[in-house]
């Protein structure tokens, strides 16, 4: 029960019975999910999901399995103008060149430059949420770019921005990932969620006397984000499984040019508590869809 109030009143989550060894508890778990990001996440467990853990008995199969979801769409607060979407050369390498269509737009927005980056800021309607993106000066690969664009990077620029008239060319693009946290968690740290004989997770469930443990499974997450002259749409669900054994700068007269014709970073951010709601890089915006990689 203390449990359930803590996923209640701090998750507004709740708890509902679901059959795993005749699937219908996937047919649950997709349809709520569905339903929170507008029909864009469907299908994110299987049946086979619900399997006992390989090399396991049948006693060791699913008990629990957690699913959250995140839904976002909002217009720019300056639109790009459709009829001035045009094809422009896209650097996808140091010597390497392809092309992409790009938005465009003249505005007054936020603007940082320093000797590796320039930064910008487009608000949606309402100015609470905003996109950051995060363009390095030379073309470089994506490893490259990831290792420098680091946290304290992004937001010394981020405080250094001051609004002033930028030039903005930026691509339409749209992405589909799908992620297995496990490893990537396990590198962060948290590795004994994932074993067996050393998690803690027991008080989420009223086990059997006979049981052991409670460990996570499994955890996946699904992200889809759509950008065009509109604005901005995107949706992302994460599913874990469980499985119990037994159980600033000085405004310039000229604007500033901000044309994202080589890889960049972008970000989704809720500007009054700076909470990050998704993240991604461009490679090759013509080829977003089966090579991007957003990051709820």
């Amino acid at each position: 029960e203390d449990y359930l109030r803590k996923l209640r009143d701090a998750f507004a989550g709740a708890v509902r019975r679901g059959s795993f060894k005749d699937g219908k508890g996937a047919g649950q778990g997709n349809g709520w999910v569905a339903r929170k990001t507008r029909g864009r996440n469907k299908n994110i467990v299987a049946p086979g999901d619900f399997l006992p853990a390989k090399g396991g008995s049948e006693d060791d199969a699913p008990g629990l399995v957690c699913v959250n979801a995140i839904y976002f769409k909002s217009d720019w607060a300056s639109a790009f103008t459709e009829g001035e979407t045009r094809s422009h050369a896209f650097h996808t390498g140091p010597d390497a060149a392809g092309h992409a269509m790009l938005m465009h737009q003249r505005s007054m927005l936020k603007y940082a430059k320093d000797e590796h980056f320039q930064f910008l800021e487009i608000p949606y309607l309402g100015e609470d949420y905003c996109l950051q993106a995060l363009l390095p000066v030379e073309v470089l690969p994506i490893q490259e770019l990831l290792s420098q664009a680091t946290p304290d990077a992004l937001a010394n620029l981020s405080r250094q921005a001051v609004r002033q008239e930028v030039d903005v060319l930026l691509p339409t693009f749209e992405l589909r990932t799908r992620v297995g946290l496990k490893g990537l968690l396990g590198r962060l740290g948290a590795e004994s969620v994932f074993d067996s004989r050393r998690a803690e997770l027991g008080r989420m469930i009223h086990a059997r006397p006979d049981a052991e443990r409670v460990y996570m499974g499994s955890m996946w997450q699904d992200a889809w984000i759509r950008l065009d002259e509109k604005g901005t749409e995107a949706a992302a669900a994460t599913t874990s499984i469980s499985f119990p054994l037994g159980c600033s700068a000085e405004n310039i007269s000229m604007p500033a040019y901000f044309h994202t014709d080589h890889p960049f970073l972008f970000f989704i951010v809720h500007r009054p508590s700076q909470s990050l709601l998704f993240a991604g890089w461009i490679t090759d915006p013509e080829q977003g869809a089966r090579q991007g990689t957003p990051s709820p």
